[in-house]
């Protein structure tokens, strides 16, 4: 077992603002997988965090980066999580050159601030992750987070242009820059979105912005088949239209969605989502469209969400776990990526695979991202049938050139299965990466791929 964190070898000027959590009640807030630190420091600027870095990196203490809690149940269980970094006092908009659609903001930020911002001047960062309202803009980048909308607008990977980083060696880099069109290169922010918070903390970050839409809407259609659903998604990919979101809910989730919007709904009907963005002409050309698709596929057409109440839609998906109201213990969410050509194929593999008895599975498709989300409710019933079930998916879904990463599961779970999977000959050079960033795994160490 880790010793206690030799906290006295930090500076007094650190010291000072360390708020111990000397009890488990204190900590649970705080907690991963069980596991609370000893203590939260707060930090009020990246050149104060660059300097917290090199002293808890000389007294080899490990620290957990936490901006607004949002995505602190992605990743493995931590080796060990002496200090939480509260980085919430980073929230900045350090740079907003809206001629040149590019912001520059600190990691702390709320993303739904910076989208106030933004609108001030018509324009919006298309970033729509789950709790999105409350998500910090570090946190967003650091777990490459995104939804509904990635179909037409991309992630995060698309959209940041510069960062500047703090390491554990105390200095402070800059990565790519502020305007559109950089130098060429080497990407490095690329590097970094998507990390964890394994290699540094992303402490600003640049990005390109877009003209907020004239106009949005969800067009809502039922299917007794899922395969038809998929099929007229199939159709819309290969037409000349670019919906904004396509998504697929089961019964269970499009009751779930419904009953929050006000829309009536037939319990073992799926539900299809369809996202248009643009201007006004085009979004209603775009939904004429959609009722012919939706004809020619045998769907009935429940109802257009517009403008506000396409924004509440969106805003319900993103936050479905919530109205579910499951049990953190019971309560399993799986990302599974394919090939679109396998997508179909998925959605009966994962009923398959995952019907236990007592445990209620339940679906999600991101349509054309060829990503489909799994739900398992009441899990821990079961618990020895649901971790077979999912290595069994798991496997299927590598054979065929995908992956499944737990993006929420109970201790019990992770114990047993790694939440990313088995990585393949990347890891030797992530190993590097992580050794040549971190090389005493001071940073949210063991969380990421293979416990790097």
């Amino acid at each position: 077992m880790r010793e206690s964190p030799p906290f006295h070898n930090l500076p007094q000027g650190i010291l000072s603002k360390i708020r111990p959590l000397p009890d488990p009640s204190s900590a649970e807030s705080f907690a991963i997988d069980g596991r609370g630190p000893k203590g939260v420091i707060s930090v009020g600027s990246l050149q104060e965090t660059a300097e917290f870095l090199k002293a808890a990196s000389k007294a080899n203490i490990s620290v957990i980066p936490r901006g607004s809690g949002t995505k602190m149940g992605w990743g493995n269980p931590p080796r060990a999580a002496d200090l939480m970094l509260d980085l919430s006092g980073l929230r900045g908009i350090l740079e907003y050159n809206p001629e040149n659609l590019t912001v520059t903001a600190e990691c702390g930020l709320p993303l739904s601030e910076l989208q106030e911002a933004l609108a001030t001047k018509g324009q919006f960062l298309p970033l729509d992750p789950s709790y999105f309202r409350s998500a910090s803009l570090g946190g967003i980048v650091s777990c490459n987070a995104y939804g509904p909308k990635r179909l037409i607008y991309g992630t995060a990977r698309d959209m940041v242009l510069g960062m500047r980083v703090a390491l554990v060696d105390g200095s402070l880099v800059n990565f790519g820059g502020r305007c559109v069109k950089n130098v060429s290169g080497y990407d490095l922010c690329k590097l970094f979105i998507g990390s964890l918070g394994t290699l540094g903390i992303i402490g600003e970050m640049t990005f390109k912005v877009h003209p907020l839409p004239e106009q949005e809407a969800i067009q809502v259609a039922s299917f007794r088949e899922p395969t038809k659903a998929l099929g007229l998604c199939q159709s819309l990919l290969h037409s000349a239209l670019f919906p904004a979101a396509l998504e697929i809910l089961d019964p269970l989730l499009a009751g779930v969605w419904t009953q929050e919007m006000g829309i009536p709904h037939e319990e073992q009907d799926w539900l299809l989502l369809i996202g248009w963005a643009g201007f006004s002409e085009d979004v209603s050309r775009l939904i004429g469209e959609g009722k012919a698709a939706f004809s020619e596929h045998q769907a009935r057409e429940d109802e257009v969400c517009e403008s506000g109440r396409a924004r509440k839609g969106w805003e319900i998906l993103g936050h479905l776990t919530t109205y579910l109201k499951v049990s953190p213990e019971g309560f399993v969410l799986c990302r599974i990526c394919l090939p679109l050509t396998q997508v179909g194929e998925g959605m009966a593999r994962w009923k398959a695979e995952v019907l236990t008895p007592g445990v209620k599975p339940s679906l999600l498709v991101r349509a054309g991202c060829g990503i489909l989300y799994g739900y398992l409710l009441e899990a821990s019933r079961d618990e020895e049938r649901t971790f077979h079930s999912l290595e069994k998916m798991r496997k299927w879904s590598m054979d065929r050139g995908g992956s499944l990463i737990l993006e929420h599961a109970p201790l019990w779970l992770k114990e047993r299965m790694d939440v990313w999977g088995a990585g393949g000959k990347e890891i030797a050079l992530m190993s590097r990466l992580k050794h040549y960033f971190d090389p005493l795994g001071v940073l949210n160490g063991g969380r990421y791929l293979e416990g790097i």
